[in-house]
């Protein structure tokens, strides 16, 4: 009896939760120090607000893939708002950080993706944004229940150009496999998944839908470029 209870229950659990899925990365979840800096570059606040939460951040955080993965988004603010001597130098910080990694595997596999997506946006060369490209198909290859992993890969096909083998087709596709789980997984997260769902829903001139899936992007950041200039596209 006690195992067909726990059967039951294990069924249940997959129906309706993240079960199908595996996130790597829940350590930050619900990690003040990280959440706060997040949100404050997410919504573009000023580096008045940035900067201090950066530097609390740095001295709370000792886990180099965190830290690593934290300077992406601290670099792709800085470039965002035209500082590019800022964004290269948190490129830099990155790369630092990435070296100090010891451990295999997944986490560090999509770090160092992130980390030329990141070199490709901040500091160009065909180089860097080919073997980012190349990085996240073999990512998804190897795994495809990674939630950090579909999101990027929804990525790579909504943003790469055809001939690079892009297509919002399959990736609002991809992105859509999320949308059961989306009220569970990390706020940055679904905020990927909601603004992915967005462009890509826009990319396919499904402009309701488009405008439905930035507006709740927009409930949880408010400072993303794309998701801005994709809005004032459609409005």
């Amino acid at each position: 009896m006690r195992k067909i209870t726990a059967a039951l229950l294990i069924s249940l659990c997959c129906a309706t939760s993240l079960c199908a899925y595996t996130d790597s990365f829940s350590d930050n979840n619900g990690k003040a120090v990280y959440e706060d800096l997040i949100q404050a570059v997410k919504d573009n606040e000023a580096p008045s607000v940035v900067e201090p939460l950066y530097e609390t951040y740095r001295a709370a955080e000792s886990d180099p893939v965190d830290l690593a993965r934290t300077e992406y988004h601290v670099a792709r603010y800085y470039k965002d708002r035209g500082d590019d001597a800022a964004a290269s130098s948190h490129v830099a910080q990155a790369w630092d950080d990435y070296a100090n990694i010891s451990e295999t595997g997944v986490r560090k596999e999509l770090t160092e993706a992130n980390l030329y997506s990141v070199e490709y946006y901040v500091n160009g060369g065909m180089g860097n944004g080919m073997k980012s490209s190349s990085l996240t198909k073999d990512l998804y290859k190897a795994y495809p229940e990674e939630i950090a992993v579909i999101l990027l890969e929804a990525n790579r096909l909504l943003y790469s150009p055809h001939i690079g083998g892009g297509s919002p087709k399959r990736g609002l596709a991809l992105f859509e496999t999320l949308l059961p789980v989306a009220g569970q997984i990390q706020t940055i997260d679904r905020f990927d998944l909601y603004s992915g769902l967005g462009v890509a829903s826009y990319e396919r001139n499904k402009d309701e839908d488009a405008v439905r899936y930035l507006d709740m992007a927009m409930d949880i950041y408010t400072g993303d470029k794309v998701v801005n200039e994709t809005l004032a596209e459609l409005t």
